[in-house]
């Protein structure tokens, strides 16, 4: 229906019943008929077209725009702007993935959604921490040759140099064979006699004492004064015992000045001692070598 009609300001509520109820009746049945309405066109104002079962508006560009079709008996929409996927850029349509919530075309994020994404439940309560130590986590602070920048922390060249306090080399390192007078590099020899032939693994430099090679052999040496009576026997004890066998006890005496020389022998030997015998007056100093395993 197309009847609205302008009512004047000095028109009486009685005069006008017949105008408004027209009024009405064309705004209910947003102002249907066959045709466009031409007079008293507002911008917004819907036309229905009984014609084309279409619904159009008016809008400011003094244009009818369709807005449904009902043709065919199932509503269609017309200029309904089309939109792409939206980017981080640009504004479009999107769909909810995992951990939304989406109810009825309202999307929302629920305690049930943040713990999923997250994989566990956050505290409610406020995390401390102490000072970081070697077995426990906890707080650092940048000390000397690390760079912080905004509390990233790394490590650059200048940090490693300030740390050793030189400059490393930047080509590598060549060493010839080791010698008396220069460090270098040993050869096969060498480290098979240490590993397995005389390296000294222990020793005791003193008046009384011994060296013990890498291969069991041990060499002890040592000093003791004989008894002052004639053909003394002298017993000595080794500065350590020897495990599993003593080779040979090897003494000799020092020369008092006597014109008559007495020679000294061996008269037994264990794993820590043994008895010596000589020939003279006695009181003398007498000296030995060990050697044993």
């Amino acid at each position: 229906m197309q009847s609205y009609t302008e009512i004047p300001e000095n028109q009486t509520l009685k005069e006008s019943r017949v105008l408004l109820l027209n009024n009405d009746k064309t705004a209910l049945s947003n102002s249907s008929g066959t045709s466009f309405p031409t007079q008293n066109v507002q911008v917004g104002q819907f036309c229905f077209r009984t014609d084309e079962a279409a619904l159009y508006q008016y809008t400011e560009a003094n244009t009818w725009v369709k807005l449904v079709s009902f043709s065919g008996g199932v509503p269609k929409f017309e200029n309904i702007p089309s939109y792409d996927a939206a980017t981080s850029s640009t504004l479009g349509l999107v769909k909810t993935g995992s951990n939304i919530t989406n109810s009825n075309g309202t999307i929302s994020i629920t305690k049930s959604n943040v713990t999923n994404a997250l994989g566990y439940t956050p505290p409610t309560t406020d995390t401390t921490y102490g000072a970081a130590t070697s077995s426990t986590f906890g707080l650092v602070k940048t000390g000397s040759n690390i760079t912080n920048s905004s509390g990233t922390i790394s490590l650059t060249k200048s940090n490693v140099t300030n740390a050793l306090g030189y400059t490393p080399p930047t080509t590598n390192t060549t060493y010839g064979v080791v010698t008396n007078s220069q460090n270098g590099l040993m050869s096969p020899a060498m480290l098979a006699l240490l590993g397995s032939g005389g390296g000294i693994t222990a020793a005791s430099l003193s008046a009384n004492g011994y060296v013990k090679f890498a291969n069991g052999l041990i060499l002890q040496w040592g000093m003791a004064t004989e008894p002052s009576n004639n053909n003394p026997e002298t017993s000595i004890t080794f500065p350590v015992s020897f495990p599993s066998n003593c080779f040979a006890v090897i003494p000799t005496s020092t020369f008092n000045g006597n014109a008559n020389f007495y020679g000294i022998s061996v008269i037994s030997k264990s794993l820590a001692n043994a008895k010596l015998k000589s020939g003279d007056y006695g009181g003398d100093n007498v000296y030995w070598i060990a050697i044993g395993k």
